[in-house]
């Protein structure tokens, strides 16, 4: 609101309407966990953002998920170029043990 955005998520504390109205929309898990929160006075989420703020949510989402997305693939390349990779671990590792037997 400070921003002048509008619309972003709404956390409260669920109330006996909210209980009821999900009991009445046929929706038990709902109404389940908001009593829960209710009997425990932890927020929930009750409206998600829309609009501008929405758009903001998404890009930082999709954002993330690109970034996670281009440190495997460094990660990929680092492994494929590195002379490490051409290394037989099996021989080196029978050359070593036949060193220290004799």
């Amino acid at each position: 609101e400070t921003l002048g955005l509008c619309c972003r998520n709404v956390w409260q504390v669920p109330t006996l309407d909210d209980i009821a109205t999900a009991e009445k929309k046929h929706m038990p898990n709902s109404a389940i966990e908001a009593s829960k929160a209710f009997q425990l006075h932890r927020q929930m989420l009750l409206n998600t953002a829309n609009g501008t703020v929405h758009g903001i949510t998404k890009a930082a989402y999709w954002g993330e998920a690109l970034g996670g997305v281009f440190m495997v693939t460094s990660l990929l390349a680092i492994w494929w170029y590195a002379p490490q990779r051409h290394i037989d671990l099996v021989d080196e590792v029978f050359k070593h043990s036949e060193e220290t037997d004799s």
